[in-house]
């Protein structure tokens, strides 16, 4: 499945999943959320550290400037298509 057709699943369900976020949020998270994945720069790095840890990979593989690039590229399109955007 390609990337683009993975984001455009994860749209179809971004209402309902931001919901569901907002009610479990410590934090006061807004239903407002105009972002395609409502979450901080610093969540999406727990979770890759966390996708490391449990995969077996060396500690020190890092979250690099290539899969940030190429998802920022893959994005771009969404931006104003959709009225989403890659960040706030």
């Amino acid at each position: 499945m390609s990337f683009r057709r993975l984001v455009e699943e994860w749209l179809k369900n971004r209402e309902e999943e931001l919901k569901v976020a907002v009610k479990r949020s410590r934090y006061g998270k807004k239903i407002e959320d105009t972002r395609i994945w409502p979450f901080e720069a610093n969540t999406a790095y727990f979770i890759w550290r966390n996708a490391i840890s449990k995969s077996g990979f060396d500690k020190r593989f890092q979250y690099n400037n290539g899969l940030r690039r190429f998802t920022r590229t893959c994005l771009e399109s969404f931006q104003n298509k959709n009225g989403y955007s890659y960040s706030r």
